[in-house]
């Protein structure tokens, strides 16, 4: 039992500490997602190795020094996506909508979804200036005419590749089109937005491909889509909001990359982490849809709402456009290490496209 225990033990550390290693390969980064429940299964290997009892105290202590470094680790990882953290998006003075508020409420519908009528109700209920639905195809758009009735302004690129999307807006879309910044078949929608003030901010939608068995076998086309985007977002030093599932988690190596070269905050830092997926399994969520906003937006509301039949559960924001956006600290401009990082990974990506592609 003794020998047993060691190696569950072992196995627990290398799973927790597997998000240190920096490769693309599907396998290696879908220990990204899952830190909770990793977390979870060290602790309780660890408790399972110590009533086991040493058998040579030098290794059972070497062993118990390297499990609790590697819960050390995800904690520390974990912290920033608890109410005990500081926040990284200021707070809204208040809840009230005026001229200068905007709310969204993003949703990834699951295609073979049959409850139009859920996201109705919840629509209805909340009340968005902006609605951006993500794998609706043309049945969803057809169950779906009272949006169009609700949202005077609307772009979509309907799909039955479970990457179809839609924004439906209050708010005048300016010159919105949809882009595809890497993969024919992945679109993203991309405008400015006027709000009811006629302050202007851009927004990017987007939906990539993740890295899993049957969709990709490597993170780099994720990563890269969402660099080039983080990318344009540094350059035009513009009031910019990126929404969507992006197929990451909020504490993986690539979203911090993403964040530093697109200098975006996250919302739910200091706020929680606003698990939305999975939605049918209760033990296995993670934060894969997001909304991130430059500093010129303080938080009033940030709420993950309830299930409507899809995989993911509907997440809803109201943001406050700051008169002063010194209020809220930029994130500090990627490093020179961190801008080849980033430019490395955008290669790699389009170098897997075009070996898919041929």
């Amino acid at each position: 039992m003794k020998i047993f225990s060691t190696i569950l033990l072992l196995l627990a550390v290398g799973a927790n500490i597997m998000p240190l290693v920096r490769r693309d390969e599907w396998w290696i980064r879908a220990f990204d997602f899952p830190r909770y429940l990793l977390l979870l299964v060290l602790l309780a290997c660890t408790l399972l190795f110590i009533c086991c009892g040493p058998s040579d105290l030098l290794v059972f202590v070497a062993i118990l020094l390297t499990a609790v470094a590697a819960a050390l680790y995800q904690l520390v990882t974990l912290f920033p996506y608890t109410r005990l953290a500081t926040l990284e998006a200021p707070s809204a003075a208040t809840k009230s909508r005026d001229a200068d508020s905007l709310s969204i409420l993003v949703a990834n519908v699951l295609m073979n979804n049959r409850n139009t009528g859920g996201l109705l109700e919840i629509v209805k209920r909340e009340q968005p200036d902006m609605l951006l639905l993500l794998e609706p195809d043309e049945w969803w758009d057809d169950q779906l005419p009272e949006l169009r009735e609700m949202f005077k302004w609307r772009i979509s690129d309907l799909r039955d590749n479970l990457y179809g999307m839609a924004l439906y807006s209050r708010l005048e879309l300016i010159e919105p089109r949809v882009e595809y910044l890497l993969k024919k078949d992945i679109p993203s929608i991309h405008c400015r937005v006027k709000l009811r003030s006629g302050r202007i901010f851009r927004l990017y939608c987007l939906h990539p491909e993740p890295p899993a068995p049957g969709e990709a076998d490597s993170s780099a086309p994720r990563d890269a889509e969402l660099l080039m985007c983080g990318k344009r977002i540094r350059e035009r030093s513009e009031a910019a909001i990126v929404a969507g599932d992006l197929n990451d988690v909020a504490w993986s190596h690539s979203n911090d990359l993403f964040q530093k070269v697109s200098g975006l905050l996250d919302p739910r830092k200091g706020r929680g982490a606003f698990n939305t997926f999975d939605a049918l399994r209760w033990w296995l969520r993670w934060p894969l849809d997001h909304v991130f906003h430059t500093s010129d937006f303080a938080v009033a509301d940030l709420r993950r709402l309830e299930h409507f039949g899809s995989d993911h559960f509907p997440i809803f924001i109201q943001l406050q456009y700051l008169m002063d956006s010194d209020e809220a600290e930029d994130i500090p401009p990627p490093d020179s290490e961190e801008r080849d990082e980033a430019d490395e990974i955008v290669g790699r990506g389009m170098d897997h496209v075009s070996e898919e592609e041929d």
